[in-house]
């Protein structure tokens, strides 16, 4: 139940929340060998805008890339033309960088929900659900034509030289009375998932405040994520709180949005690799 209701929110961006690309032949670990900032208890002192899309890009990596493990609850809520039609409560997620998460749902009687467990790494996607027992395994970019530098998470921010590389970038606007620069990411490799992408970027946090898709065929707006909210949190990590996901339809007579927010959230705390795995997840009782 839980993958089909939020498979296409994790094949856009995987967030809510939080929340993030897949990047072949990288070892998973190579991103840590990387330099880092050091960790910050208030936030910086105020940035100059950047010069250019690349700059624009890469003060969101140094942002998130102080995130080496995090674990919250999440709710998720989906509203369907202003009426509430699914409610989700209390949801455990976990995120190892650069390309690991696992959410679990629990089940509700009130609602006849199951309760579920998904794993994702790299681009493959595992669901256990607590009645059947059984775990079905997907891979999210098999036929998608999306390989090296392509874009459909949060862990694109673990490889921001890979995705720079990938994709033409442009700067679009800069307001600095809001301190946000648009910025175009066009795929330089033909795919069937998205042609450009568009990043309204707060360069002063490192954040996304929103994030837009168009389609590979059309280069129609066919999808947009915007943080509602977000929280300075040691050690010193703008982290998006509340994220609003839209898909734009066609017809324009339909609205259907979904609603993450997070709350009791831990960084770095040293998250168990078992948690990923999983064949723990299907041995599991």
């Amino acid at each position: 139940m839980f993958i089909r209701r939020f498979f296409p929110t994790f094949l856009s961006l995987l967030i809510c929340s939080a929340v993030l690309s897949y990047v072949s032949g990288i070892p998973q670990n190579a991103w840590a060998a990387k330099e880092r900032g050091p960790s910050q208890k208030e936030p910086a002192p105020e940035k100059e805008p950047p010069q250019t899309a690349e700059e624009a890009i890469l003060r969101i990596s140094d942002n998130f890339s102080r995130i080496l493990d995090f674990s919250a609850s999440a709710q998720s809520r989906t509203v369907l033309n202003g009426e509430e039609v699914d409610v989700v409560e209390q949801m455990r997620y976990l995120f190892q960088a650069p390309d690991k998460i696992r959410i679990e749902t629990p089940s509700n009687q009130k609602t006849s929900q199951t309760g579920e467990t998904i794993l994702m790494v790299g681009s493959r996607i595992y669901a256990k659900d607590e009645t059947a027992g059984s775990v079905t395994e997907a891979d999210m970019l098999e036929g998608q034509e999306l390989g090296q530098g392509g874009f459909y998470g949060l862990h694109f921010w673990y490889y921001p030289e890979t995705f720079i590389e990938n994709h033409l970038l442009s700067m679009l606007q800069v307001d600095q009375s809001r301190r946000m620069v648009t910025v175009r990411a066009e795929a330089r490799s033909a795919n069937s998932i998205y042609s450009y992408l568009e990043f309204d970027i707060d360069y002063q946090k490192g954040l996304a405040y929103e994030t837009r898709i168009y389609d590979a065929w059309e280069r129609r707006l066919v999808e947009k994520m915007t943080v509602l909210e977000s929280a300075f949190l040691e050690p010193g990590v703008w982290f998006p709180m509340v994220v609003h996901k839209e898909p734009v339809f066609r017809s324009g007579e339909n609205t259907l949005v979904t609603i993450m927010t997070f709350s009791r959230i831990q960084l770095n705390q040293g998250i168990s690799d078992t948690e990923f795995d999983p064949g723990v997840l299907a041995a599991a009782k």
